[in-house]
């Protein structure tokens, strides 16, 4: 099984608004990250990440328009999900699940390019937001014209999958596909329903934590401060899952985040 991850666009903002201590005057350039699994089932999604039906396409809600001015994500073309399958080989009919880690704008936006995949996520969270109003889901940034009509029929529930021990401290997780390869486990706090992604089968055990925190140095600098914690739905929560985290880091495992701006070893090259 192969891990990719392709970088879908680019959000800039300053240090100091992602990193408690951080500096105003340091500008980072973070990664809105898609993964692709191969899998021995089928390719595997991780999110849908940033793209155009978000950004720039006819049609969208008032309420999306001001979202996109606010965060002005820098759209990676090179990058977009379904650039980077065809350059794998691939096209978005091999895409057999994508994985939801949770449901803000720029993890589900191009859900509607795999009208076959299956969906994996928090049912609950879906439940919830199919039935408060709209100003309660936007207050989460949560924009439910990105998910699909039909995803009643396609989503299976995350927290339904069989329990196992995790590796290196992570608890009870989720067994996704019952095959020890993929593993689920809970990290609330920064969004409804949140939840990473553990590998243990690589060579050194590798923990997707999405968007427990945004850059690596938050994993032991301490809480974010304001005006950052403001986007949290749970400051605390959030805190105790980055301490879980931080711990499978010191125990021996590889932590990546969604929006770290660093390259890693998972990263997609453009054009490779």
């Amino acid at each position: 099984m192969k891990i990719t991850f392709t970088n879908t666009a680019y959000v800039h903002t300053r240090e100091r608004l992602v990193l408690n201590k951080g500096r105003w005057n340091k500008r980072l350039a973070l990664q809105v990250r898609v993964g692709i699994i191969e899998h021995p089932d089928g390719v595997v999604l991780i999110d849908a990440g940033y793209s155009p039906e978000a950004i720039s396409a006819p049609g969208r809600s008032p309420m999306l328009r001001a979202y996109s001015w606010a965060f002005s994500p820098e759209l990676l073309p090179d990058g977009d999900p379904i650039e980077a399958l065809s350059q794998m080989g691939y096209t978005a009919d091999d895409v057999k699940a994508i994985i939801l880690t949770h449901f803000h704008v720029d993890h589900i936006s191009a859900l509607a390019r795999f009208p076959n995949a299956r969906l994996i996520a928090c049912q609950q969270t879906f439940e919830n937001v199919r039935t408060r109003s709209i100003w309660a889901n936007i207050h989460r940034g949560i924009f439910p014209e990105f998910l699909p009509n039909d995803m009643t029929v396609r989503l299976e529930n995350v927290f339904d999958k069989p329990q196992v021990n995790g590796p290196l401290g992570l608890g009870l997780v989720y067994d996704i596909f019952e095959d020890n390869r993929i593993l689920a486990i809970r990290l609330p706090g920064h969004a409804e329903g949140h939840f990473g992604l553990c590998f243990p089968q690589l060579e050194r055990p590798m923990l997707y934590a999405a968007d427990v925190q945004w850059v690596t140095a938050a994993l032991t600098r301490g809480p974010i401060g304001y005006p950052g914690r403001l986007v949290a739905e749970d400051p605390h929560a959030q805190r105790e899952s980055t301490a879980k985290v931080a711990g499978f880091a010191r125990a021996g495992g590889d932590v990546l985040l969604c929006h770290t701006p660093e390259m890693t070893a998972y990263d997609r090259k453009p054009n490779t």
